[in-house]
């Protein structure tokens, strides 16, 4: 008999929010190391910094619901 654990990593909704929340680490990760990687891994002027900060939420929110629409959530492993 499978582990309770195991039955909850096994539903489709679980395995979704999984694959939404290293998108969204993906988009955090990407953006920072980008402008670090602009800045050759210096201090960031925070007048580069703090749009950026600020515009993550949408960023990540835009990446999700592209990625929904594109179906890319439906077909899960």
């Amino acid at each position: 008999m499978k582990s309770k654990i195991l039955n909850i990593l096994e539903k489709k909704p679980f395995k979704i929010a999984v694959l939404v929340f290293f998108d969204v680490v993906s988009v955090i990760v990407a953006s920072l190391l980008a402008l670090y990687l602009r800045f050759d891994f210096q201090e960031v002027p925070a007048n580069h910094f703090d749009p950026v900060v600020n515009w993550l939420p949408v960023d990540c929110l835009i990446v999700v619901l592209v990625f929904a629409v594109a179906g890319l959530y439906t077909s899960v492993w």
